[in-house]
């Protein structure tokens, strides 16, 4: 039942460490956006440690929709707004993480095809009128 504050609170103990670590306050104009992405993280934990696989799932979706809108604004600040030439010098580092982040993206919607949570349900035989053996 504390997954979610526990996720959150993680993400936010982390974010003070990076943002303290580095001077970088300013990421707060963006870095909100991980607070829904912990949130989501938390319902993903707390579905499957409770054997929910539709709780997991709608925790990974929320998840991957609020790691998204960190990842578009803050690329909107910093190349847009900031432009304070730290980002310019990492910009292959950027860029590799990306495509990096697209190609695991990728293959979770590959997997989401071939569910796992799916093994759990006996399989049918077409030729049983829907019976499942043994009876």
């Amino acid at each position: 039942g504390l997954a979610v504050p526990a996720s959150i609170l993680t993400a936010l103990g982390l974010l003070f460490f990076f943002q303290s670590a580095f001077d970088y306050f300013e990421s707060w104009a963006y870095a909100w956006a991980l607070m829904p992405t912990a949130g989501g993280v938390g319902t993903a934990l707390a579905g499957l440690w409770a054997g929910n696989p539709q709780l997991a799932r709608n925790g990974a979706r929320a998840a991957a929709v609020g790691f998204t809108i960190f990842l578009a604004f803050g690329a909107f600040f910093e190349l847009l707004i900031f432009r304070r030439g730290a980002i310019g010098g990492h910009a292959w580092t950027i860029a590799l993480l990306l495509v990096g982040g697209f190609l695991l993206l990728r293959g979770w919607a590959d997997r989401r095809a071939h569910d796992p949570w799916a093994a759990d349900e006996p399989d049918l035989d077409v030729r049983d009128n829907g019976r499942v053996f043994p009876y």
